[in-house]
């Protein structure tokens, strides 16, 4: 499991726990810090994790 695993899982246990802004604003952070870093690929790849874990569509890089 790498770095964007554990914070899709841990932005999608927040999120799946009732604590919907903090897993959204968490979220948001790893897709802006992805996408300052070039790492397109990678944002993709969390964004589709955090729509299997939760069931929410969000696309990369918005929320």
């Amino acid at each position: 499991m790498g770095v964007v695993d554990l914070y899709a899982l841990k932005s999608a246990y927040w999120f799946v726990s009732g604590r919907h802004q903090e897993g959204r604003q968490e979220l948001q952070w790893v897709f802006d810090t992805l996408h300052h870093m070039g790492k397109e690929g990678l944002g993709k790849q969390l964004g589709q994790q955090w729509n299997n874990l939760t069931g929410q569509h969000i696309e990369y890089p918005a929320l």
